[in-house]
Parts: C-alpha cells; sequence; structure tokens
C-alpha cells in the first residue's frame, strides 16, 4: 500500500474498512440480518459508497476471501524463496501459514459463510472464488519444484499433483474446523501436519 498514490491508499483503506466492518457485523448480527446501511455506518462511509466497491453482500464475502490470501502473500513467498530446512516442515509451516496466518481464523461462522457464498456463486461470480481460492496451490507449486530443485523432492514427483494432495488435505482440515466448535486452531494445524507427515514419506526423497 506503501507504493500507492495518496488517493489509491485512501480507497485501499477504505475498501479494507468497509470489509473489516462488514466481517464484524456479518459474526456478530448475521449476515441475513446485517444491511448495507449497517455496514456503511460501522465503516463511516455513506450506503451508496460501499456500491462503489462491492455489489452485494456475498461480494463482500469475496472480498474477504480475497484479502485473507493478501494477508499471507508475503509470509508465503519469504518461504518459497528459502525453504530452508527440513523439507516436511517447511511444507508444513506453509501449510499452517495458509491455515491460520491470514483473516481471523476465529470467526469460525464468517468462514462457513465465505465457504457457503464460494459454493453457490453465481456463474459471473465463480470464477473469481475460484482464483482466489487456487493462490494457495499455485504457491504450494512453487515452493515444491524449489524443493523439487534442490533435491529435497524425489525427481518423481510431479509439483502439481503433490500440490493438489496438499491442498486437499488443507482444505478438508479447514472445513472440520469451521465445523466444529470444539476444534481449536492448535488441532487445526496439528490434523493437517499429521497427514503431511505421513503423505511426506512418498515424496521424499
Amino acid at each position: 500500500m506503501e507504493n500507492l498514490g495518496l488517493r489509491d491508499r485512501q480507497r485501499a483503506r477504505r475498501h479494507r474498512a468497509i470489509l473489516f466492518s462488514a466481517a464484524e457485523l456479518f459474526g456478530t448480527k448475521g449476515f441475513a440480518e446485517t444491511t448495507m446501511e449497517d455496514i456503511a455506518s460501522m465503516a463511516e462511509v455513506s450506503a451508496p459508497t460501499i456500491y462503489n466497491y462491492f455489489r452485494s453482500k456475498s461480494d463482500i464475502l469475496l472480498g474477504l476471501l480475497e484479502v485473507d490470501k493478501e494477508l499471507i502473500n508475503e509470509a508465503l513467498e519469504d518461504l518459497i524463496n528459502n525453504p530452508n530446512g527440513d523439507p516436511l516442515e517447511v511444507i508444513s509451516e506453509f501449510v499452517r501459514i495458509d491455515l491460520e496466518g491470514g483473516y481471523d481464523v476465529h470467526q469460525k461462522s464468517l468462514w462457513r459463510m465465505i465457504s457457503a457464498a464460494a459454493l453457490e456463486a453465481s456463474d459471473d461470480r465463480a470464477p473469481d472464488y475460484v482464483e482466489a481460492q487456487s493462490v494457495f496451490f499455485q504457491k504450494l507449486c512453487r515452493l515444491i519444484e524449489c524443493l523439487k530443485r534442490d533435491g529435497k523432492v524425489s525427481s518423481d514427483v510431479d509439483p502439481k499433483v503433490a500440490a493438489r494432495v496438499i491442498n486437499s488435505i488443507t482444505r478438508e482440515s479447514f472445513r472440520l474446523y469451521i465445523r466444529s466448535e470444539e476444534l481449536t486452531i492448535p488441532d487445526l494445524v496439528g490434523m493437517a501436519r499429521e497427514q503431511l507427515a505421513v503423505l511426506w514419506n512418498g515424496l521424499k526423497s
């Protein structure tokens, strides 16, 4: 954001303010009960201003998914560029960042809303959800390619296939987490890591 001009920085701050205000209201009042006027009041903007950024409340959920990926981008890139140490730990850390490093993972009800919106997206918005969700997969492919280049992953491994399997583990662990009020974030990360450890026995060089 620091590289943006003043007007663009103001627009970006307003965008985030709308998103985070909506997220708080969705979590406390519920999605259906929250109005655009409620969001505007909390974000300190006019209701028409919101429509300059988002077409609907469902569109705001997509925005939260996108900002979640933005928040973890730097940490994932750092790991891709410096995949040092035990490769299983590197991959596990990559998954941990994705699972808990983005937008407030404690808000399980909000993430259930985001997941439902992704499944129910209209035909013109569905590709946007797919693109937002593919960020982790694309970066994971790059990480595995780096590990493969360094001889830490077998040369026979297809990075895309491996990334698809790891992505499935990550997504399923997260689905179980947001559906259960009992599971904690350490439970979530531990569950994913246990499965990764089993998978790793088939990947290592």
